[in-house]
């Protein structure tokens, strides 16, 4: 199930207020929204907006699986029952300014924060014919994922002369922080844990990017595009 409201508030087609909201709901803790706003006017325009998710996968699975020479046969069958998520919101802001009739100034940020998390628990028996072994055993799976982000936009747009070649500069910032746990075990059938592993991952990440971009039109279906960037 989803809506969208769009609201608009406006004196003509390039001035005013502007909005749209979104929103969904399914089955299995699923829902998510978002909105984003605009204000513009002749000299500037202005935009906010921030969003929000959270969605559930739950699964299950089934294998049987059968080896065998010529005096014994070997059975390990198991079943088990999984689940991934993912939550995560973020706001974002930004403005555009007509400093001239030719040039154009603009920024946007952005920051939010995500989780995705995984979990399996599967359970085996093993066993053969004739009976020798008969055994059973669980695995235990899971890995979540985590962090805020952060990220940065600015960018200037100049126009030349008659025939509208532009240059148009941008940079760019971004920040992420990512931790990660992972554990694997296997547990017998008395409780005991026979194995297991665990991993815990902190890494923050940044990026900065310079790029540079020019346009020259030659006709109605065609022009000239020279450009370059530096991360």
């Amino acid at each position: 199930v989803s809506g969208i409201i769009n609201i608009i508030s406006k004196d003509d087609q390039l001035k005013g207020f502007s909005g749209i909201v979104n929103a969904n709901i399914g089955l299995e803790e699923k829902l998510g929204g978002d909105f984003t706003t605009t204000y513009r006017s002749k000299d500037f325009s202005l935009n906010f907006g921030a969003n929000y998710r959270a969605h559930t996968f739950p699964g299950t699975s089934e294998e049987n699986r059968r080896t065998y020479d010529e005096t014994i046969s070997s059975f390990l069958n198991s079943f088990g029952e999984n689940t991934r998520g993912h939550t995560g919101w973020s706001i974002k802001g930004g403005a555009d300014f007509n400093l001239t009739k030719n040039d154009l100034i603009g920024f946007s940020l952005r920051y939010g924060d995500r989780n995705s998390e995984s979990t399996s628990l599967v359970n085996f028996h093993n066993y053969t014919q004739p009976a020798t072994i008969e055994k059973y055993y669980s695995s235990n799976n899971m890995r979540e994922r985590s962090g805020s982000f952060f990220s940065s936009n600015l960018n200037y747009k100049h126009i030349f002369g008659p025939n509208q070649h532009e240059i148009l500069a941008e940079a760019m910032y971004q920040k992420r922080n990512s931790d990660e746990f992972t554990m694997n075990e296997y547990i017998e059938s008395n409780g005991n844990i026979s194995s297991g592993r665990k991993n815990i991952e902190i890494g923050p990440g940044e990026r900065i990017r310079f790029k540079l971009d020019y346009t020259l039109p030659l006709s109605d279906d065609s022009k000239f595009e020279a450009g370059g960037q530096h991360e």
